[in-house]
């Protein structure tokens, strides 16, 4: 998925200049993201190029969308991607950290969604760009979470998708914060695989959780369940 443009069924996905492409945890996190015709407001964190939001703005038309974007090429390439887009007014890019932001704005949202950066304990790119948004230096975990649970509201959802490796510590900060885990998707790489991803849908008020998992392919193919998830997303998904 590291072509310099990418072409969903809605819209297309510029990325040159971007330190991280459209890739296979964004597609699933934003095809997974529950959005009904009562919610109005969303934020995307840490855009990048926009796929989130556009996915977003894709499932509803009544959706508003903000994204925030930290890096000044993703957030000019993001701006473009939504600007050449059928949802160019359900979305508004803005470039500024998330910390800045989470202070600033007295808007909450209904939908919260982020691909955050999460490699901390990884061997960090020598490329600055791509240490920014593969890693947490910029936006450390708690951060993430305390700003989302400042940003949401009391009815609303945050959905996020996560290392495995940061479970307990993660888990810990959600319950620090306030926030509650809903839903929890373990995401293999195939079957026969341990989980190397998570995805979350957590809400401030606590109530039952549930837990499922999802493989990504299966016998050299993707697999049946990726394939239904984001049908309404790819163009032709060999």
């Amino acid at each position: 998925m590291g072509k310099s443009e990418f072409h969903f069924q809605q819209f297309s996905i510029q990325q040159d200049g971007v330190a991280m492409k459209v890739g296979i945890d964004g597609v699933l996190l934003g095809a997974w993201v529950q959005v009904h015709k009562n919610l109005k407001t969303a934020l995307d964190i840490g855009t990048g190029t926009g796929l989130l939001a556009l996915m977003l703005a894709q499932k509803s038309k009544q959706l508003n969308i903000d994204a925030v974007e930290l890096d000044a090429d993703a957030c000019r390439v993001a701006t473009q991607n939504v600007a050449t887009s059928a949802f160019s007014t359900q979305v508004r890019v803005m470039h500024v950290s998330f910390q800045e932001y989470a202070r600033s704005s007295r808007r909450h949202y209904d939908v919260i969604v982020s691909n955050p950066p999460f490699f901390d304990e990884a061997i960090k790119p020598a490329d600055s760009a791509r240490k920014t948004a593969r890693h947490n230096d910029a936006l450390p975990l708690v951060d993430f979470i305390s700003g989302a649970a400042r940003l949401l509201k009391n009815t609303g959802t945050l959905y996020f998708i996560y290392t495995s490796k940061m479970q307990a510590t993660l888990e810990q900060h959600l319950l620090d914060a306030g926030l509650h885990v809903q839903q929890k998707v373990y995401v293999k790489p195939s079957p026969e695989k341990e989980p190397n991803r998570v995805m979350y849908a957590v809400r401030k008020t606590p109530g039952t959780s549930t837990q499922s998992t999802i493989a990504i392919r299966e016998k050299g193919r993707y697999s049946d369940v990726y394939r239904e998830w984001t049908r309404d997303f790819y163009l032709d998904l060999k």
